[in-house]
């Protein structure tokens, strides 16, 4: 009884911090970014892979590409020495507007979710390098 109870309480642990969900699913990438919204409405989902897979879907439009594995790496790196527990994820119905990008990253069993107007500092240069994958990348 004291292991299902430890279980259920890890399992649960998570819910308690505000902008750490556990992944869900059996995809196996490393990284999966989205960004939605804005002037322009985007729609832009890329998944990153340990050995340098990529697959973006812009819109419906899906691309698969190559990047070089020691660049995942560098990312899965400033990943690990962000505080994934002390980022609080920004309500997605508060501060919307025309042109706000609302973004969401799952890193591990993290996944925090902001906007524009809020984003946390320490995520800053890793949505920086994925959104530029997305646009050197990603032209459909």
């Amino acid at each position: 009884m004291g292991r299902i109870t430890t279980i259920i309480i890890l399992s649960l642990s998570c819910l308690f911090v505000v902008g750490c969900t556990p992944a869900v699913g059996t995809d196996s990438a490393t990284i999966i970014y989205r960004r939605t919204g804005g002037i322009v409405n985007l729609d832009d989902q890329l998944r990153l892979y340990a050995d340098g897979r990529a697959r973006l879907s812009r819109k419906g439009t899906e691309t698969t590409f190559m990047l070089d594995p020691d660049q995942v790496a560098q990312l899965t790196s400033t990943l690990d020495q962000i505080p994934f527990s002390s980022l609080r994820s920004a309500p997605t119905t508060t501060g919307q507007g025309a042109d706000y990008i609302q973004y969401e990253l799952r890193y591990q069993q993290h996944t925090v979710r902001t906007n524009d107007t809020q984003l946390p500092d320490a995520l800053l240069p890793v949505l920086e390098e994925l959104d530029g994958i997305i646009l050197h990348q990603g032209q459909p």
